[in-house]
């Protein structure tokens, strides 16, 4: 006759007290067994427990009906996942036994996300070759999510011939946002202040689409080498007093630019000129008007358009 396993399933239970953050233990009481073993078992505070039974009705428990028995979790399916699930009182879980043993082992029996308060959970991913006895932090990839101190985290390790490690946090409480490598390049960006502050030991290479940039007075750049700026569509508002030192070269590939005095003066006197060139040409003093010849005035007309387009 073939054996059947020495962990054997012993009781639904109900969690009696909300699980310590970090720990593995919590202490339940298991509904379908009146306990008589010898383990860590504890009476419960001298108060009614109301509860939702396993056939999802409403129920309050005498305390002299309840007893507390401490279970240590069980990570079965979650072999990643080095945190217990915080589940918390009256939250309802599966109860296994190991053989003779008298140590309780648990399993959430279902999600219930209304009987959850804040939650720590980590899960680890080895970066080893192989086999080791020493458990060292750095040999692993990890992701940690803490909605009690309100940040997630995710790492990586360089054991395994990674060019470098990497660090991305999430401080949900301070509204900030910071990624690191093993370099100790960084970039943060601020919510609160409004602020992305980046630190690099090399340089910088900014490529931006469709941005508009407002450049406030008296601002220099000084380019040593090159500069380059190019536009898909346009490029708007250039303040006065900005001064450009160019080393060697300034290349501007534009589709579209735009160029305005402030007032237009400059440009409408062009064109009101040009337009009355086109309206009459005068001939020496006869004072007599005669009509423009047409391949000049479409000429005209072509230079007034260039000309009333640098307009706003």
């Amino acid at each position: 006759m073939e054996e059947l396993s020495s962990l054997k399933f012993y009781s639904f239970g109900y969690v009696i007290d909300d699980k310590l953050m970090n720990s593995n233990y919590i202490y339940v009481h298991p509904v379908e067994q009146i306990p008589t073993l010898d383990g860590v078992v504890e009476d419960i505070e001298n108060e009614a427990v109301d509860i939702v039974n396993i056939l999802g009705e409403n129920e309050s428990v005498l305390p002299n009906n309840v007893i507390k028995i401490r279970a240590k979790w069980l990570p079965f399916g979650n072999y990643n996942r080095l945190t217990a699930p915080d589940v918390c009182r009256t939250d309802f879980v599966l109860l296994f036994k190991f053989g003779n043993s008298e140590d309780l082992f648990w399993l959430p029996l279902y999600v219930e996300p209304r009987l959850r308060k804040h939650e720590a959970v980590t899960y680890i991913y080895s970066n080893k070759n192989e086999v080791t006895e020493e458990v060292n932090i750095a040999d692993f990839y990890y992701i940690r999510i803490d909605t009690l101190n309100k940040y997630i985290r995710i790492h990586t390790a360089d054991n395994d011939e990674e060019f470098t490690t990497y660090d991305i946090e999430i401080n949900t409480k301070d509204g900030i946002l910071t990624i690191t490598d093993g370099h100790e390049n960084e970039i943060i960006l601020n919510s609160a202040d409004d602020a992305l502050n980046i630190t690099t030991l090399a340089e910088i290479n900014q490529t931006t689409v469709n941005s508009t940039e407002t450049l406030e007075e008296n601002k220099t750049f000084e380019v040593t080498e090159n500069f380059t700026v190019k536009a898909k569509e346009t490029i708007d508002e250039i303040e006065k007093n900005k001064t450009m030192d160019i080393g060697e070269n300034l290349d501007i590939t534009l589709t579209k630019c735009i160029i305005s005095n402030g007032s237009d003066e400059l440009v409408s006197l062009f064109s009101d000129t040009i337009q009355e060139m086109m309206d009459a040409m005068w001939i020496g003093n006869l004072g007599a008007p005669v009509p423009i010849h047409p391949g000049t005035k479409a000429k005209l007309t072509a230079l007034k358009a260039k000309i009333d387009a640098f307009k706003k």
